[in-house]
């Protein structure tokens, strides 16, 4: 760390702090509220209803299946014409980004070199050394011809997300404009779209647009998007409707409660008032009908939507778990007066409750411990690591590397989310996530910028959408609302910062008519939480830290790390509140300045496992991808890596990798004190010194965060002489670890009465009844001399 960025940090902190005016007051909004007071979001729309039956005396027809689908939806992905401003059109792919990047190792698997064809080298520069791009071309037009039958009475185009500014027109009649990156957005082309040959069109802006006369942007567009991803490079869908649909589905499973909550939000296209009914039925994976509600009725107004909340009580329904990543779909019906089908919708979703109690985040009624990974390739390189490692196709490997390679059982979406396939994925293989808004800390918003209400409204606004089309996965346990907002004097003041749970817990919420608001998912302020739960008088939920180093300003350059993980870790841990650390342990130092790589990669393990005995909640060092990227025979992942965190090497990477597999084991064993001993250059650990002829006692901390309630772990551990090949002791025990708790047991043996130095190893063994992950193995090295 550079002295200037040190100064930067107090200049910015200072100013960041003393702008919140020490009372966090607003004249907005009363940010004093306990955070469980939240009322569900309000639509105002017409007809309303809620979940209370009295009104209606008709009896409910009984499920009638439609003889023929009611709805279609039709992928427009594939060839596009694209027409950049000043050149001639030519055929591209969507998705994908406007620039593709010859340079770099594979680049033909995975960009788009048709962007590219025929215009001049200018069109991409590359800044030699920095790897920032520059453009020449800033507005581009995508064109596509969709030949269609007589089309139902409603059509929708979806787009997943455009960046970052369009307006979409069909049959050369305007049918909406968007402005922003990262979320869906929909348009009616209802009253444009034709029978026959239908002309699409696309007038795009890249991210300059977004910019204000000031050069700064008012809009969240997460990690310097504005100019790393331009064009339609999420998928594009034609949605071809009834006249009457169902325009979302709101799933609130309760483990608590033993009940089903779904909100319904229909849409009445008609010109006239019209009473329809609605029921669901619950299908499990074996097509298995678990639950059926009871029909309910509702009239919706001409050209109106409407709400309806039905709560279905549900006793025996499997949970979803990171274990058992049961999954269910909802088939939603909506019938006529009469009892004909209108509209058939499938949501998929899985049956789980997340909550905050006694200080620690709750699944399903046990502890939940949250320890992963940061992944942000799908953000700040999309057009390579994106593609590579995290598209629809490629992210089923790089999800079975973290989660069977590395033990790794959540991930943070950092600075923007990816494409929604990822989502459904995750919820399939039982990985958590937490899903992190684009409201980043970006260069451009340095104090005293952009604390305008604009840029915040636009993210409120943006949170509200992004929570309403993700929040039916059972794998997100969490929402990160932005990222390091306040934490160095960026961006927002911190009743702005603390403000944005309101649009998220809303949207994330339903208020049924016996009273019960549900639950929304726990919220974190990545980098943020720690400064308001010290600084700010409405404490938040949860409690978050980037890089906490009480020696902050002296390890960086040419100090020494830290050696005693658990005492660095421990001051930072606060009771009665779920405390994590979001990143830590990031470095780009070189052994001159008075640390290895290797040494970096091993402290990341180090402070996994400090954090896990002191009881963390949420531990994600910064970055592991040396761990699970694929490296070339010469060690190289591709040429930014020697920027990106110094952290890409292949020298001893089947150890280091081994080191942090065991730091993530979900029933790990540790040697309490060996985890105070700092790694060596090679970053491998110890041997430490016993003295001779001695009764030594070591203290092993033994860990569940299986999930297998019940289950009981089998721990052995033995002393090995490894210079005579001889076992010293030794013994197997059982132990009942509770679900995210911990269990101490002290061992003890005796070290040999030798005349040199002996090398001894403590081997510790643990194994569960069907624990996917296997069993546990970790060594500890000591040396005894006379």
């Amino acid at each position: 760390m550079k002295r200037w960025w040190i100064l930067i940090f107090l200049i910015g902190f200072a100013v960041g702090f003393s702008a919140c005016g020490g009372n966090g007051s607003s004249g907005d909004d009363d940010h004093g509220d306990d955070d469980s007071s939240v009322s569900p979001v309000d639509d105002d729309t017409a007809g309303d209803v809620d979940d209370d039956d009295d009104n209606d005396d008709s009896s409910p027809p009984p499920w009638n299946e439609p003889a023929l689908p009611l709805r279609q939806t039709t992928s427009l992905d594939g060839t596009w014409s694209f027409t950049p401003e000043g050149y001639p059109a030519r055929d591209v792919t969507v998705p994908c980004f406007w620039e593709a990047l010859p340079s770099w190792p594979d680049w033909e698997q995975y960009a788009c070199p048709e962007y590219l064809a025929g215009t001049p080298d200018e069109f991409l520069q590359i800044t030699e050394g920095e790897g920032w791009e520059t453009r020449t071309i800033h507005r581009g037009t995508y064109e596509l011809s969709i030949d269609l039958p007589a089309p139902p009475p409603v059509t929708r185009l979806r787009f997943e997300a455009i960046h970052h500014q369009a307006t979409v027109f069909l049959n050369d009649t305007e049918i909406g404009t968007h402005t922003g990156p990262y979320w869906p957005v929909t348009f009616d082309a209802s009253t444009a779209v034709r029978t026959g040959e239908n002309a699409l069109r696309v007038e795009l802006n890249d991210g300059q647009a977004l910019l204000g006369d000031d050069g700064i942007t008012r809009y969240p567009v997460g990690y310097y998007s504005l100019t790393d991803i331009t064009g339609l490079y999420r998928s594009v869908t034609l949605e071809q409707l009834p006249a009457i649909y169902l325009d979302d589905v709101f799933i609130i499973p309760s483990t608590r409660r033993d009940d089903l909550t779904i909100q319904y939000t229909l849409v009445n296209s008609t010109d006239h008032d019209t009473a329809v009914w609605v029921m669901s039925r619950a299908v499990s994976n074996s097509a298995a009908v678990e639950l059926e509600t009871t029909a309910r009725r509702l009239e919706i107004a001409a050209g109106q939507k409407a709400k309806v909340v039905v709560v279905a009580d549900w006793d025996g329904a499997e949970r979803w778990t990171p274990v058992n990543p049961a999954l269910y779909t909802l088939r939603s019906l909506v019938m006529d007066a009469t009892g004909a089908p209108l509209d058939l919708r499938e949501d998929r979703f899985g049956f789980r409750e997340v909550w905050i109690e006694d200080g620690h985040f709750m699944l399903n009624g046990e502890r939940l411990n949250l320890f992963g990974d940061n992944l942000d390739d799908q953000a700040s390189r999309p057009r390579y690591w994106g593609p590579r490692y995290l598209s629809c196709e490629t992210a089923p490997e790089t999800f079975r590397r973290l989660k069977e390679d590395l033990n790794i059982n959540l991930v943070r979406f950092h600075q923007a989310p990816p494409a929604e396939c990822l989502f459904a994925l995750a919820d399939e293989m039982g990985l958590m996530v937490i899903s992190e808004s684009p409201i980043y800390a970006r260069v451009d918003i340095l104090p005293p910028f952009n604390r305008g209400e604009e840029y915040v409204e636009n993210g409120r606004r943006w949170l509200a959408d992004w929570v309403v089309s993700q929040r039916n996965h059972p794998a997100i346990v969490m929402w990160s609302l932005e990222n390091e907002m306040f934490m160095y004097g960026f961006g927002l003041r911190m009743e702005q910062v603390f403000s944005l749970r309101i649009p998220a817990q809303e949207a994330d919420a339903v208020r049924r008519s016996d009273g019960v608001v549900t639950t929304p998912r726990p919220v974190s302020w990545d980098g943020d939480g720690s400064f308001l739960w010290w600084f700010y008088p409405a404490k938040p939920e949860t409690v978050n830290w980037h890089y906490p180093f009480l020696n902050y300003f002296t390890i960086y350059p040419g100090n020494e790390w830290f050696t005693d993980a658990i005492a660095h870790y421990e001051p930072f841990l606060i009771d009665g509140v779920p405390t994590g650390v979001g990143e830590t342990m990031v470095d780009r130092r070189t052994p001159e300045e008075g640390q290895t790589l290797d040494m970096a990669k091993a402290l990341q393990g180090s402070a996994v496992r400090a954090m896990r005995i002191l009881g963390f909640s949420d531990i994600r060092p910064y970055k592991l991808n040396w761990a699970w990227h694929d490296f070339d025979p010469e060690g190289n992942e591709h040429p930014w890596a020697p920027y990106y965190h110094g952290l890409y090497t292949i020298e001893e990477k089947e150890r280091l990798v081994k080191h942090l597999r065991e730091s993530y084991h979900p029933i790990a064993v540790f040697d309490f004190e060996y985890t105070r001993v700092g790694p060596n250059e090679d970053g491998s650990f110890g041997p430490v010194a016993l003295p001779a002829a001695t009764a030594v006692e070591r203290t092993l901390v033994a860990l569940n965060d299986s999930f297998l309630p019940g289950a009981s772990e089998t721990v052995a551990w033995t002393v090995v002489d490894e210079t005579t090949q001889t076992e010293i002791a030794g013994d197997e025990f059982t132990l009942v670890v509770p679900q995210g708790g911990s269990r101490v047991r002290p061992i003890s043996f005796e070290t040999p009465a030798v005349d040199e130095e002996h090398e001894l190893v403590l081997s510790v063994t643990a194994t569960m009844e069907d624990l996917p992950n296997g069993p546990f193995n970790t060594g500890y090295r000591f040396v005894v001399g006379p």
